[in-house]
């Protein structure tokens, strides 16, 4: 009895303290947004009712020990920081849009906390052996540091890897502890709830939010007239309108899956049209889920199209083996004719048919890669040049062997896709989900270039270029980067430009 009392203990210490440090970011950013002077308990009260909702159903429908069998006078918890963050009357204004994102990650991931530990204490007999209690405690106690980290790394001057790298932590800690309780219930089924709330701190973790914006982004920047002023006929169709689909739980493990797959057919029909006006194609993201569609319409209108995939990532997870459930890592797996034993039959994607063989894609810059991709990629003998064999060979060769990989004879159309994490960090760095050592800038201008050499292009997409994340200089950065791969893939040269009808007048003696 005196143990169970230990534990009830430190279980609702726990929970204190990670109500404090969450609620005490809320303050932190919401404050100069509502009222100065605004008392706390009101704060709560302004929150959305979904988080009301969740309190109470932590109040009511969970079995949570009684709060008189622990002395408050034992919990310690102590921020000298979040003291001073309070102190402030002025918060600095977030430039790099992430702070919404942690927001809404320690909210989820205090619920989450909340609530696994209370349905542990209040349902012990479930558990399969008291040994998985203690790992639960263990667990949760991890994460009241974690969210502590959170809140320091949003005090100014913001730096966005740093506040990035600690959300990862607080959520990889998470993530454990839904892991742990799962393996303690005997019940199956009884945590399924905890999916989605892993999922949509997925996606903040992601940085997805603002990944929307890089069209207009890029259009704003000068695209349309780039183009013109290299000659080319340029006609903008603007943005695709897709339908909100409210009620979109995740499914055959794929978030928003019908979202994505009425998106996908929308984008088929978009891009076939154009390329059979014998125009070609850019297609502007948004992330990388956009190729399911765009390459199954390309091959509507040419079926003899070969991929040219510039990535840190692979993107051909089957669903079942996706550990994030991001339709932004599987869009391949739904297109190779070689990967459909592998995969399950979805009815939301019947429109959909495999359309490509694995020997008809190159990858290029590959360096973050998942094991069910690798064993693909090996399996299926994709060609494949990640940063090592460009390392080992040099662009200029890496790009020859891909292309001729592809395409022996180098007659067939070129579907050029280009994702900005392809590129190094410290080049453009405003992406959802930058990997460290990519393409220099030089290697990237070089692919482009070597890609309008061919004269095969048929359609290209440029995806995740986010100008919420980073700061102003890498925004910046980061759309100049893609729009000058644009540029390169669409005639411009490093060496120099002659304009159309450009001549030298000789001079009079």
């Amino acid at each position: 009895m005196e143990r169970m009392d230990t534990v009830v203990a430190v279980a609702i210490g726990i929970l204190a303290a990670i109500t404090v440090a969450s609620v005490v970011a809320l303050v932190l950013v919401c404050r100069n947004c509502y009222c100065q002077q605004m008392h706390l308990i009101t704060l709560l009260h302004k929150n959305s009712r979904q988080d009301a909702e969740l309190i109470q159903s932590i109040e009511t429908d969970l079995p949570i020990p009684e709060p008189n069998t622990v002395e408050m006078d034992d919990i310690e918890f102590t921020s000298p920081k979040l003291e001073e963050i309070l102190q402030h009357e002025n918060y600095i204004e977030d430039a790099t849009g992430l702070v919404p994102h942690c927001i809404a990650i320690l909210k989820t991931c205090h619920y989450l906390t909340n609530r696994l530990v209370a349905m542990a204490m209040g349902c012990s007999q479930q558990i399969h052996m008291q040994e998985a209690m203690t790992d639960i405690i263990a667990m949760a106690k991890q994460i009241t540091p974690r969210v502590d980290e959170v809140v320091w790394s949003m005090y100014p001057p913001l730096d966005p890897r740093l506040l990035e790298a600690r959300c990862t932590a607080l959520v990889i800690s998470v993530n454990h502890l839904v892991y742990v309780v799962k393996n303690a219930y005997h019940l199956a089924g009884t945590l399924d709830w905890t999916d989605q709330s892993l999922a949509d701190v997925e996606d903040h973790l992601k940085g997805r939010e603002g990944v929307e914006l890089g069209p207009k982004a890029l259009r704003d920047a000068g695209l349309v007239s780039s183009l013109q002023n290299l000659g080319h006929e340029v006609h903008d169709y603007g943005d695709l309108e897709f339908e909100e689909i409210k009620d979109d739980p995740k499914r055959h493990n794929i978030n928003n899956m019908k979202s994505v797959s009425e998106a996908g057919k929308k984008i088929c029909s978009a891009v076939k049209k154009v390329v059979d006006a014998g125009k070609i194609c850019i297609t502007l993201g948004g992330d990388h889920s956009l190729t399911t569609g765009g390459i199954y319409g390309h091959t509507l209108s040419q079926p003899n199209i070969v991929i040219l995939w510039v990535d840190a990532h692979a993107d051909i997870n089957p669903p079942a083996a996706s550990t994030t459930g991001n339709m932004h890592g599987m869009p391949l797996s739904f297109l190779v004719e070689e990967v459909q034993p592998y995969m399950s039959k979805i009815k939301e994607f019947d429109w959909v048919k495999p359309c490509i063989s694995a020997k008809d894609i190159a990858y290029i810059g590959l360096r973050d890669v998942d094991p069910a991709e690798r064993w693909l990629i090996e399996k299926l003998g994709i060609p494949c040049f990640s940063m090592y064999e460009i390392d080992l060979y040099g662009i200029s060769t890496v790009l020859k062997m891909a292309l001729t990989a592809i395409d022996p004879e180098g007659r067939r159309p070129i579907h050029f896709s280009f994702d900005i994490d392809s590129m190094d960090p410290s080049i453009a760095g405003s992406t959802g989900t930058p990997a460290m050592g990519g393409l220099s800038y030089r290697e990237g201008m070089f692919i482009a270039e070597t890609v309008a050499n061919t004269g095969r292009l048929s359609a290209l997409d440029v995806v995740e270029v986010n100008p919420r994340l980073g700061n102003e200089t890498e925004q910046k950065h980061t759309v100049d980067v893609a729009l000058d791969i644009i540029q390169a893939v669409f005639g411009k040269n490093r060496r120099g430009m002659l304009p159309p009808g450009f001549f030298l007048p000789r001079m009079d003696p």
